[in-house]
């Protein structure tokens, strides 16, 4: 966490001046506000700071520094060290391309990007919309750890995504003199909302404050600071009637199309046996994606079990918490509160459908032939890597006297996901999304009789990497005794419509860079 407050106004309260890595803020400012002072002042802090800061203007800053000054000096020779990356915008571009082009850049993780004049990239001709691109940079700025300033022109307007940033301040002129005026801010663990300070210019070129103003009855905004506000569906309720101040709505569905504005409250979702748990993951998501990181979203079982492996894929798309059905509703009030000023951290998926098939559980269950075996566990492994769930495979050695085939016709499973199979030495057991601490109760399961008397000795294997490799091995003997057959058999081919073919492999294309929308004003190193 950084350790100053970046934006550079002396003698302001520290919480309205911090900014929080992944955060976006907006500052609107008026054509006669000092914000030369306020931009110069706050790149020097935070190259002082961080040593890595990026700064995007639609002007060339060399005639300025020949000007002189403190101040100027001070950013000249942050400039000159590299500490500060300074680009000129050409021409108008949308900020999803602002973004590519900024991550063609290494190092871009935890910096400050300031971009003046940011409606040029949000109202491009080239974006898709403002409040579209504001999402995939706030997407973008949590992925990076990035925190970025958006410079705007007073009048451009708001997005109706406000709720999605960080912060909203002003930067204008009443009765001639400067006002930073704040209309809610987010930083750490502080968050502020109305306040306001009229401003003046120290000789070094800094703003600083004149006099603390009062916001009482101006610019009221009930719903910005709303971290006690929560709202559950009706049945994730133990009762009829909800605690005091509670909102109570009838079915999930209704949670994206009556809510708007939020910032920070709790929304308490159920799941029930009578849902389908992609419903529920696109409901989670739709929500994480309309209201940002701030909202607290918890579901809550409701007479039905979430698997393990499903309550890592609502995190994945937007859940804060899942709290189990046994848990009373006195306990589940206290990990509301216990939930107060939490931020989610996660990056979501870039598409929900997409990501829901890739992750998407397994139908099948049992017996499989080893080829079939080896392909699923595979694919079980991508969806692990996907959602860093765990997964269990055991290899078993049969006693003296039993084949391994004879061994399978003691096992029987019911769980989707969970498969066995043999070769001519061994059984392998893959348990999908199955903990390390949960495999002997597992086998218990699996097995009609005791394991002990159908197995010798075992493996497990309880990573990722080493089930990967297990497999790998396994395929490699098969492919191994498939080809021994061949030749033994020979003349007379062999075919097997359970062997795997290779799909053909593209040659590599070669990576090309795309031309900069942004020219370096300066000649810096890079980092």
């Amino acid at each position: 966490m950084w350790s100053v407050p970046l934006i550079a106004i002396a003698q302001i309260p520290e919480a309205v001046l911090r900014v929080s890595p992944g955060g976006v803020y907006w500052v609107s400012y008026a054509d006669d506000a000092p914000l030369d002072n306020l931009v110069w002042a706050t790149l020097v802090r935070a190259s002082e700071a961080m040593g890595r800061t990026v700064w995007i203007t639609a002007t060339d800053p060399e005639p300025l520094l020949v000007a002189g000054g403190p101040l100027l000096q001070q950013l000249a020779a942050a400039m000159d060290l590299g500490n500060i990356r300074t680009f000129m915008a050409g021409t108008p571009e949308g900020i999803s391309r602002v973004q590519e082009e900024l991550d063609y850049f290494t190092g871009m993780d935890d910096q400050l990007i300031l971009i003046e004049q940011a409606d040029r990239f949000l109202f491009a001709p080239q974006s898709p919309g403002i409040d579209v691109a504001l999402r995939q940079l706030c997407q973008w700025a949590r992925q990076h750890r990035c925190s970025v300033l958006l410079l705007v022109p007073a009048g451009s307007g708001q997005p109706a995504v406000v709720p999605l940033l960080s912060g909203v301040a002003r930067l204008e002129m009443q009765s001639q003199s400067p006002h930073w005026t704040v209309d809610y801010w987010f930083a750490d663990a502080a968050v502020v909302a109305h306040q306001a300070y009229r401003l003046g210019i120290r000789k070094d070129g800094w703003l600083c404050k004149e006099e603390a103003l009062s916001l009482v009855g101006v610019g009221e905004q009930s719903g910005i600071l709303d971290e006690g506000r929560v709202v559950v569906s009706r049945a994730a309720l133990t009762g009829p009637t909800a605690p005091v101040g509670w909102e109570v709505l009838e079915s999930n569905d209704l949670f994206s199309a009556r809510l708007s504005g939020l910032v920070a409250a709790t929304l308490l979702l159920h799941f029930d046996s009578t849902m389908s748990l992609e419903s529920l993951a696109q409901t989670v998501f739709t929500l994480r994606q309309m209201f940002g990181a701030r909202v607290k979203i918890v579901v809550r079982e409701v007479n039905a079990h979430l698997r393990y492996n499903q309550e890592l894929l609502l995190f994945q798309v937007g859940a804060n918490l899942v709290i189990p059905a046994e848990v009373n509703f006195n306990r589940v009030r206290g990990l509301l509160d216990a939930l107060m000023g939490q931020v989610y951290a996660r990056v979501l998926p870039a598409d929900i459908d997409a990501f829901l098939g890739e992750v998407r559980q397994p139908r099948t269950h049992g017996f499989q032939p080893l080829p079939e075996f080896v392909a699923m566990v595979r694919q079980a492994i991508g969806h692990g890597n996907q959602l860093s769930v765990a997964h269990a495979l055991v290899r078993l050695l049969p006693p003296p006297g039993l084949k391994p085939l004879e061994v399978l016709t003691r096992l029987e499973t019911q769980r989707m996901g969970d498969l066995y199979t043999a070769d001519d030495e061994s059984i392998y057991v893959f348990f999908y999304s199955c903990r390390e601490e949960y495999v002997d109760m597992a086998m218990d399961r699996l097995f009609r009789i005791p394991v002990s008397e159908l197995s010798e000795g075992e493996v497990r294997f309880l990573s990722l990497e080493t089930i990967a490799q297990a497999i790998d091995a396994l395929s490699r003997r098969q492919g191994e005794h498939e080809r021994a057959t061949e030749k033994v058999s020979a003349p007379v081919q062999i075919t097997s419509t359970n062997r795997m073919s290779a799909a053909p492999q593209r040659p590599p294309v070669p990576a090309r860079r795309r031309p900069l929308p942004l020219r370096a004003a300066r000649k810096e190193p890079l980092p």
